[in-house]
């Protein structure tokens, strides 16, 4: 079976995808203290806790875990961080009492399955009494309790600063912060500045130290004031003579479950109630062509896994969930995907939802740690309905890069909605699509997307959307 090696910096082992499962082996050197977690893990239960499952493996120095899909932090809608922030300082907190600990606590440690965070990281776990070999924790101060060795260089900057962006509804900064300067991405981790720099559009010859910015702080925005606040309230164990770590990361863990990260309420909330849209999924008499027509491809093709790109609250992506195993939902709005966040939660759906737009679809992110995203979104069957006239007359991109985007994220099936010249949407709103005057029927027609669609899908199928003027493309390879 083939195995794909993904990015990992740990320096006990390796850890390779294959089509059902993932493989993790084991440096010879390393093994016998593996296998000693391992048999500690299931004597005490600790799956439980939120561990990913892991078995023996076939060959020796392996271990086997179930395959989720990949996602990172700074994709994740706002509440969705806020429970992966929760599961990880939970873990370090109960841990504990079995004298076991992490020796390291990024977000990149934490997959989704589905609306659940799941810790991925085994050889992360290590017995407390070891911590002190990991020498790149660079432990000082044997006098204090050696856990709070990965608070300072882990915890704070690659979780809790970021956190702090979500807390100030600065979703742009946070998700920055997590893209650009995560652990081991080579750049400085994110340090308190960078909410200064996000208000003030100034650069380091504000101050070069944090403490020289802190002394005329008063003259600073409320936002940054209030950062500093929180860094020395994160900060206060290094203060303590005999700090208390358990005491500390209760406060922590108390400070995230009360903050409100919830971002405020976007028109496009509202987006299939205005168009009288938001239908039962039960009520299907009262579905027009466009619902009913998707319904029949997705049980047609009974796909395996579903991307709905564009999803807005997610009617489709709900819909697809009666259809598939595993349903995936991207969109920019940071509203409407931490809305469908909740509900999947709430109703124990299989959807992943992630703040992706479509720029990012399209020009993935040069990074040795990030797998690329086409590889990790790429699905049976995608869904592009209602986006195609955005993003073209809209935002400008040429209907032959959308299309290489959409082929590279579709393994079998591509649903596209197509929208008419003559379609109320364009001729009533034209200030809604700026790029509006460099298309023609010429370059955006029903015809050319065909054309262009089949040079990666050899059939090609359409069906009636709704209104009249739009068209339901069915690109099958």
């Amino acid at each position: 079976m083939d195995s794909t090696p993904l990015p990992s910096h740990d320096n006990h082992g390796k850890v390779y995808i294959q089509e059902d499962r993932v493989i993790r082996k084991i440096d010879s050197s390393y093994w016998d203290q593996a296998k000693a977690m391992y048999q500690q893990f299931h004597t005490l239960g600790l799956q439980k806790l939120g561990i990913i499952e892991t078995s023996l493996g076939d060959e020796p120095a392996t271990f086997f875990h179930p395959k989720y899909r990949i996602s990172y932090s700074y994709e994740w809608p706002a509440n969705m961080y806020k429970s992966a922030l929760i599961l990880q300082l939970e873990l370090l907190l109960k841990l504990g009492p079995h004298k076991i600990t992490l020796k390291d606590a990024i977000p990149e440690n934490i997959l989704f399955d589905a609306t659940t965070p799941v810790f991925v990281d085994f050889l992360s776990l290590i017995p407390m009494d070891a911590l002190s070999q990991e020498t790149w924790l660079k432990i000082r101060n044997i006098e204090i309790d050696h856990r709070f060795a990965v608070v300072e260089p882990m915890l704070i900057p690659h979780w809790l600063i970021p956190w702090v962006g979500f807390v100030y509804k600065n979703y742009a900064l946070a998700r920055e912060l997590l893209q650009k300067h995560a652990c081991n991405s080579g750049q400085p981790s994110p340090n308190w500045k960078h909410f200064l720099f996000s208000l003030s559009g100034q650069h380091d010859s504000l101050g070069r130290q944090f403490k020289e910015l802190a002394k005329w702080s008063l003259r600073l925005p409320k936002q940054f004031r209030r950062a500093i606040t929180i860094r020395n309230f994160l900060s206060q164990y290094a203060k303590a003579k005999n700090p208390n770590y358990i005491l500390y990361l209760e406060k922590v863990l108390d400070w995230v479950k009360g903050q409100d990260v919830t971002p405020m309420k976007s028109p496009y909330l509202f987006y299939y109630d205005e168009k009288d849209e938001s239908f039962s999924l039960q009520a299907i008499e009262k579905w027009h062509d466009k619902q009913k027509n998707v319904a029949k491809i997705l049980a047609e093709h009974e796909p395996s896994s579903v991307l709905d790109i564009g999803a807005n609250t997610g009617w489709f992506t709900k819909l697809a969930c009666q259809y598939a195993p595993e349903v995936l939902a991207t969109d920019m709005d940071e509203s409407c995907m931490d809305h469908l966040y909740h509900y999947a939660k709430q109703k124990d759906m299989n959807i992943l939802p992630l703040v992706v737009g479509f720029d990012a679809l399209e020009k993935d992110v040069n990074s040795p740690i990030f797998r690329p995203i086409a590889q990790r979104l790429r699905s049976h069957t995608v869904l592009c309905l209602g986006l195609l006239h955005h993003l073209t007359l809209g935002m400008g991109k040429p209907v032959a890069n959308v299309m290489r985007t959409l082929a590279e994220l579709t393994e079998h099936v591509l649903v596209l909605e197509f929208v008419d010249w003559p379609d109320e949407k364009i001729r009533k709103e034209p200030s809604f699509f700026p790029h509006l005057r460099q298309f023609s029927s010429q370059n955006y027609s029903l015809d050319q997307v065909i054309h262009i669609g089949q040079s990666y899908f050899p059939k090609v199928q359409i069906l009636e959307s709704h209104p009249k003027t739009r068209s339901l493309l069915v690109f099958t390879k």
